[in-house]
């Protein structure tokens, strides 16, 4: 009886190119999501620049969340070709990835374009916040004032009438 020798599979320069080319295409995909993020994102600094409702802004976070849970799915999917992707030798790696390399490197500059956003976004928010307590402390000083004057005026009735 003789032992059988299964041996390894190759991975050859096709499959990191094939790979490559799928991760890419895959990422490209994730980018689209992250520009429309960045859009979302922006329009969520305009709606606070011009104090606009706050159901538009609400609306506008809700479908950048779904968007973040499109790509997490997506990202999930990926799991097994991000795997295959580390384990080819680095050779055969940096003949094929200049795409690959591209496309994460545009993702990059749009998670920080969104950061910076996202910062501004705050600021406003903050801003926002602050002038709204400042209205609502100047309506209860009117509210308590109109109270006050109220309470006087009904002991100024009583006495004028007795």
């Amino acid at each position: 009886m003789t032992a059988t020798h299964n041996p390894q599979p190759t991975i050859g320069a096709q499959d990191a190119k094939a790979l490559s080319q799928r991760l890419a295409e895959s990422y490209k995909k994730e980018s689209e999501l992250y520009g429309a993020i960045l859009d979302l994102t922006q329009k969520q600094r305009e709606n606070l620049e011009a104090s606009e409702g706050v159901r538009e802004f609400i609306s506008l976070l809700q479908r950048k969340e779904g968007l973040i849970r499109t790509i997490d799915k997506l990202e999930m999917l990926l799991e097994d070709d991000k795997a295959l992707w580390v384990s080819f030798p680095e050779d055969q790696k940096a003949v094929c990835s200049e795409e690959l390399n591209r496309v994460l490197d545009g993702i990059i500059v749009l998670i920080e374009q969104i950061m910076q956003v996202e910062r501004e976004n705050e600021k406003l928010l903050s801003a926002r916040k602050e002038a709204i307590e400042s209205e609502l402390s100047s309506v209860r000083a009117g509210c308590a004032a109109a109270k006050e004057y109220g309470s006087n005026a009904g002991a100024k009735v009583v006495s004028a009438v007795s």
